[in-house]
């Protein structure tokens, strides 16, 4: 792949792109079938210059224009209104094994994006890159840095009273993705040119564009009040917060420089009631402001790229939340199922910028495994039959509970235990039952279980038994999937998390308890596992089995640490009690 980038003194300019690969194998008939490129027409336009397949033959086909689509992006379609992105498709013709497809593309940049000029450079991960070379061409006096690592040969020369920045990689193999991988840009090789100087500038650039959209009108000062009503401080804050998340729709835009960071105004935002990222934050700003609680926007990455890059560039960001700098507290009004202030998955511990006037630079908090807790209390009774009829309820605080919200919004109770059951090895049916509405956030949320697993025990002289999985939506076979078999190359991202399952399990008349498991305990920096089982009286068994997950980011090699962790939790799963007829 070659790139030239040609800029102005205004960061206008535009971008030859030419890309050239072999079809290798009959999946990569499918995967070189098209090229897209998306584009923002309010601020640039997109050409084909040429395109066709050359078959190993000699014979060259070229690409008609009926092969040639531009239609609104699926961002766009998802949400209009949001953004006008657009797609323009190539279809090559004729493919088969040994052809190769070549394309030139054309991108003007017709005005800058609010931060003037930023581009990230990274082999494709998964199939690698012969060769890859990027020249951008700009006015001496033009401000842009870079920063390359993992292997780009940069040459910075000036020629003729321009500047030239020639950037190259060679021989990048193809990789393999990992099981909850984080974003390869954080370890991959990357060449990164900004015109941002620093993190500090972009915050100040996002308070600028943010400014006067969240409007103290006599509307929002009524709202503000009867949100609140008597409740002052945090207390109020957290109302705000509430109300926010569960009455504003959200709709999914990830943030784009070239479509500005300006949201639209407090009012339309409530006579719409429907938003993206930036309308959340400037609605709950503004509902704060009239109770005098300040507050900022903030920049995250709301996925899995927890490293920032080498240099400022809009590609660290899809997302925004918010900050109370007077309770030092961020909040994620766009996510309906997260309490005030739990971040969650893809968030703890995240670098991120502050939109103040100056701007800053923070990390978001990483909870403690025990502010993220999960407990699942089991009531279990075998009957004479081999009958197993069981009782739960589940507790959770911090991103459990999140998690467990949006779990329960998204399917029926009647779904829901249906699949539980139907993926344990004892089958059976039950139903849940919920203390309330997963999205009343004001409210705790508790889940009740009772099922029943029919004749699920030979009841011979001697009887092997397990635990019963029962009706538990956070089990050891989904945790299971977070297990690596072979080595881990990749860092590896979960979250804190105290996870506990307690049983206690009544055996039926004429039997004895004849074995128990060893019990278990395994501590590493990373996680830990603690199982214990013992008999209360002649006819109960209690059994309790505890996994905590410290870090939400750990390196490949952390990983093998707690995936010693994984592998007792799993195994300890399968342990076998055995009871006796007397």
């Amino acid at each position: 792949m070659k790139a030239v980038c040609t800029l102005k003194d205004d960061y206008t300019g535009q971008t030859i792109l030419e890309n050239q690969a072999t079809v290798l194998t009959a999946s990569g008939i499918s995967q070189l079938q098209k090229s897209t490129q998306e584009f923002f027409p309010k601020s640039q336009t997109i050409d084909v210059v040429e395109a066709y397949v050359l078959h190993s033959d000699g014979t060259k086909i070229m690409v008609e224009p009926d092969n040639i689509f531009t239609r609104p992006s699926a961002e766009s379609q998802d949400a209009p209104g949001f953004t006008s992105s657009l797609t323009t498709t190539v279809v090559f013709p004729q493919l088969r094994l040994g052809s190769q497809t070549y394309i030139k593309w054309k991108l003007k940049q017709l005005k800058p994006s609010v931060l003037g000029f930023d581009q990230i450079i990274s082999p494709p991960f998964e199939s690698g890159i012969k060769n890859l070379e990027v020249l951008f061409i700009l006015p001496k006096t033009l401000k842009l840095a870079w920063k390359e690592r993992g292997g780009f040969i940069v040459q910075d020369t000036i020629q003729d009273s321009m500047r030239h920045i020639h950037a190259k990689i060679k021989n990048v193999p193809p990789q393999t993705s990992q099981v909850d991988m984080a974003s390869s840009l954080g370890f991959s090789p990357i060449f990164v040119i900004s015109a941002i100087p620093s993190w500090e500038e972009l915050g100040a650039r996002l308070y600028q564009e943010s400014i006067n959209t969240d409007d103290l009108t006599s509307q929002i000062q009524e709202l503000s009040q009867k949100i609140v009503q008597d409740k002052t401080g945090k207390e109020a804050a957290e109302a705000i917060y509430n109300w926010v998340a569960e009455n504003i729709q959200y709709v999914a835009v990830y943030l784009n420089a070239q479509e500005g960071y300006i949201a639209h105004r407090a009012e339309e935002i409530l006579k719409n009631g429907y938003g993206d990222c930036k309308d959340h934050v400037t609605l709950m700003q503004a509902l704060l402001k009239a109770q005098n609680i300040e507050s900022y926007g903030v920049l995250v990455n709301w996925g899995n790229l927890y490293t920032p890059l080498p240099l400022p560039a809009a590609e660290q960001f899809d997302h925004e939340m918010i900050y109370l700098p007077e309770y030092d507290l961020f909040a994620n009004p766009t996510d309906s199922k997260a309490s005030f202030g739990i971040l969650g998955e893809g968030l703890d511990g995240k670098f991120v910028v502050i939109a103040t006037p100056e701007g800053k630079t923070a990390y978001l908090p990483t909870p403690t495994p025990q502010e993220s807790v999960y407990k699942n209390t089991n009531t279990l009774s075998l009957l004479s039959d081999g009958t197993i009829k069981g009782k739960n309820i589940i507790t959770t605080t911090g991103f459990a509970n999140d998690a467990m919200r949006q779990g329960f919004s998204n399917t029926s109770l009647e779904a829901m235990s249906e699949k539980l059951m139907s993926e344990t090895e004892m089958g059976g049916y039950g139903n849940f039952t919920l203390s309330g509405p997963p999205a009343d956030l004001s409210k705790p949320f508790i889940i009740s279980g009772e099922w029943t697993s029919p004749e699920a025990f030979s009841m011979d002289k001697s009887v092997y038994f397990q635990i019963p999985i029962g009706l538990n939506p956070l089990n050891q076979q989904q945790i299971d999937r977070a297990i690596t078999p072979h080595t881990r190359k990749y860092p590896f991202i979960t979250f804190p998390l105290q996870y506990t399952c307690t049983y206690t399990f009544e055996i039926p008349e004429g039997y004895a308890l004849t074995h128990l498991p060893s019990n278990i305990t395994l501590d590493t920096p990373e996680g830990s596992y603690k199982s214990s089982s013992v008999k209360k009286g002649e006819k109960n068994l209690f059994v309790e089995r505890t996994l905590i997950i410290n870090k939400p980011y750990l390196s490949a090699e952390e990983y093998e640490s707690l995936r010693s962790v994984f592998y007792k939790f799993r195994n300890d799963a399968r342990s076998i009690f055995v009871m006796t007829r007397k």
